[in-house]
């Protein structure tokens, strides 16, 4: 009898552990078919970008980390085991910059990790149809809520005790809070100063106000706007930061650098060399040519950096180094393959707390454009000459028309809207983050106090939205000239109104080439009428996809 009750007892024994094994086999396997590979990898990043919608056993078998959500983190662990890599931890130095010491070679102990996604679903089939943004992907009005309201993200923040004191911070609340030089004693928007990142954190050592509009100034030497960003009165100090190069992923829409950080510092942006010179309405930043050899993400407050990223394999950069500023940043600098081939990049924080840098691929597989038919529904921009065509209604006709023409041509278009409907700016500017398009065009037409303004003019924000602009208004004018207007008339010479840096809501987007486009002024009764007819509405449309069609072929 005891010897039947131990035999019974070793039998459950044995199938405990069997089925404790089959379960932690599981783990990392996530397309189960019993191996683990680098295709589990791209399927565990694909689930924590929610590119994948996963049942409850792919996410049981992703979540190797047993944390209760599928991140990027997941991603690497999996690729490790997949690679057969140890833990590279302990291997790791991290490496101090110091002031005299501007190149740093990086040590070696770090294996470069590559792996390819396919994000297709960010550019999703065109079918014809308007193409609305996920509920989540719509601003909703802040609330006030702080970025680790639902957790740390794993890194550390001034909400906890560094043993390092207490200071005055802030945290930014806006998913892209937008900055200007603090030495620049006005709020004019700087291309030199790209948006801070949702949830990052800085000191607070003084603050201004323009026009009424409340800004605080950094530590790191920007200054954000107040109703971007909460202060939080008494943080904790926060230590010199260090980051960690992690994988290098690639997809069809973009090529993403991910790093490990301590905190969420400020970064900012800049492509280089590049000139600028004062243009329209005493703006400083118009350019003649994208002449940029670099991308350069500089990260505040930092003092090391461990690893460096693999190059990917889509030839976009030549080498990544890492700089020190001798001011407590460092910068990645991102040496291109080709002057000028650049077409935006963000930085942002994921879910388990680690900084993306997400550079737009040139060119993408599939050529997505998004067009913006300006204002609709109750805003119907200027009314012109007749209160039953206002531009609203001469926008949508003019991008209709060029919807199907660039359809037409095998190109894949996204539209903000195709009837009479409203939409904010925050939304029209979100279809140019989320779609990662590699054009953004608003259409639009002018209006001014003098009747007699006529012509067509274009206008960029970032200098890589600059070739864009140039390629549609070429075209633009070119369609004027050649099929509407008569040598020699006063509206031939005024067509071309030239093209030109401004700051518009909707090209202020770092991620792609954007640009916003005046067809005509609906001010003038003749260039009215001529925006009204059929006719010239296909030729101006025309004008625009050729325009936009050149611009992506070039790349």
């Amino acid at each position: 009898m005891k010897k039947c009750i131990t035999v019974i007892l070793a039998a459950l024994l044995l199938c405990g552990l069997l089925t404790l094994y089959a379960f932690s086999a599981m783990l990392g396997d996530t397309d189960g078919n019993g191996k683990i590979t680098s295709a589990d990898a791209r399927i565990a990043l694909r689930i924590s970008a929610k590119l994948e919608k996963p049942d409850d056993e792919m996410k049981k078998r992703a979540d190797v980390d047993r944390n209760g959500r599928v991140n990027s983190s997941d991603a690497r662990i999996i690729l490790r085991a997949a690679a057969k890599l140890s833990d590279l931890t302990a291997a790791d130095e991290y490496v101090t910059f110091s002031a005299e010491d501007e190149r740093v070679t990086l040590p070696d102990t770090q294996e470069l990790l590559t792996l390819a996604v396919d994000d297709e679903i960010l550019a999703p089939p065109d079918t014809g149809e308007s193409v609305s943004l996920p509920p989540e992907q719509v601003r909703l009005p802040d609330d006030r809520t702080s970025y680790y309201a639902a957790g740390s993200r794993g890194l550390l923040t001034p909400f906890t005790d560094n043993g390092l004191g207490k200071a005055r911070f802030c945290e930014v609340l806006s998913d892209k809070g937008e900055t200007s030089d603090a030495a620049d004693k006005t709020d004019k928007s700087s291309v030199l100063c790209t948006p801070l990142t949702k949830g990052t954190f800085d000191t607070v050592v003084g603050e201004q106000t323009y026009n009424g509009k409340k800004m605080y100034v950094l530590s790191c030497g920007l200054k954000a706007y107040a109703k971007d960003v909460r202060i939080v009165q008494d943080g904790y100090v926060l230590p010199p930061n260090r980051l960690t190069a992690g994988e290098t992923v690639v997809g069809k829409n973009t090529t993403d650098l991910y790093l490990d950080t301590l905190w969420a510092v400020p970064a900012n942006i800049g492509v280089l060399p590049q000139e600028y010179h004062t243009g329209y309405q005493d703006r400083k930043f118009n350019v003649s040519a994208f002449t940029a050899q670099y991308l350069d993400v500089t990260f505040y407050h930092t003092s090391a950096v461990t690893g460096n990223f693999s190059l990917p394999s889509n030839g976009l950069f030549k080498s990544f180094t890492w700089l020190s500023k001798g001011n407590g940043s460092v910068t990645l600098r991102c040496l291109l393959s080709e002057v000028g081939n650049f077409s935006g990049c963000s930085v942002s924080l994921t879910d388990d707390g680690r900084f993306c840098i997400s550079v737009k691929n040139m060119p993408a597989q599939t050529k997505t454009v998004v067009i913006d038919p300006g204002h609709g529904g109750k805003d119907t921009g200027a009314k012109g000459f007749s209160s039953a065509t206002p531009e609203a209604a001469l926008n949508l006709a003019i991008a209709t028309q060029t919807v199907q023409e660039l359809r037409s041509r095998g190109i894949r278009v996204i539209t903000v809207r195709t009837s009479d409907e409203e939409h904010s700016l925050d939304e029209r500017r979100q279809f140019s983050r989320y779609f990662k398009p590699d054009a953004y065009v608003s259409i639009h037409n002018d209006y001014t106090d003098s009747a007699s303004a006529t012509g067509t003019h274009a206008f960029y924000y970032y200098p890589w939205s600059m070739p864009l602009a140039e390629c549609v208004h070429r075209h633009m004018v070119e369609a004027y000239r050649e099929k509407i207007y008569t040598p020699g008339t006063a509206a031939y010479a005024r067509a071309d109104r030239g093209i030109h840096f401004y700051p518009f809501f909707v090209t202020r987007v770092e991620e792609c080439p954007a640009i916003l486009v005046e067809c005509g002024f609906v001010s003038n009764r003749s260039e009215y009428n001529v925006l009204c007819t059929a006719e010239h509405q296909r030729t101006l449309a025309k004008a625009i996809a050729d325009g936009i069609i050149e611009f992506l072929e070039s790349k």
